[in-house]
């Protein structure tokens, strides 16, 4: 029987090389950028959770899950290659120029900011977190309704803390027809009946 060959052109060997070249450097890419942002988080007295540190469910599990790839290869090149970062909290007077780093966060599923000085320019970035399912604004007092479309892009979203922004009865109109939403607060709001119609259908609530 015989063996078919396998013919590597130098076209194919190029195209191969120049595959591998573009995910090594996103690979790269992508774990530098999330290891500034977590120094970041931490210079800020900030918590960071990481997927190894989570449940099935999405819920904070510790060591829940073995870590990812040889300890010799995390202790050479960084733990950052073979963790994602999840869950974020920041708890500090910061704004948008100190959360820079929230813009290359696509991959988180939970976010706290609470009593920081965020704005609405700032809040854009949940746009590039397509599978966010919590946003803890607490306190916020930047935040307007104007960040109502970044956040009722969200489809996931499970639990949305608004107290002490300054959200109205127009901003509430982003959780209209999110029917996983299953954690809603409101506290210090200026929130009427008006408002409130955007919670009809919400049986999850």
């Amino acid at each position: 029987m015989r063996i078919p060959r396998v013919r590597f052109t130098v076209r194919r060997i190029m195209v191969l090389v120049l595959v591998v070249g573009l995910l090594l450097g996103w690979t790269i890419n992508r774990a530098r950028r999330q290891e500034i942002a977590v120094a970041a988080i931490l210079r800020l007295n900030g918590d960071v959770i990481f997927d190894e540190d989570m449940n099935a469910q999405g819920r904070y599990a510790p060591r829940s899950r073995p870590p990812q790839g040889p300890l010799w290869l995390r202790n050479l090149i960084g733990p950052e290659y073979f963790r994602t970062l999840r869950t974020i909290w920041v708890r500090r007077k910061v704004g948008d120029a100190e959360l820079s780093f929230l813009n290359h966060l696509t991959q988180l599923r939970t976010i706290h900011l609470v009593g920081t000085n965020i704005t609405d320019d700032g809040l854009t970035c949940l746009r590039s977190m397509p599978r966010l399912w919590g946003v803890d604004l607490v306190r916020s007092t930047r935040v307007t309704d104007a960040s109502a479309g970044s956040i009722s892009g969200l489809t996931d979203l499970k639990e949305l803390y608004l107290n002490g922004t300054q959200f109205t009865d127009a901003g509430l109109s982003c959780v209209r027809g999110k029917s996983k939403l299953q954690t809603l607060f409101l506290g210090e709001l200026k929130i009427t009946d008006a408002g409130l119609e955007n919670l009809v259908g919400l049986t999850d609530l």
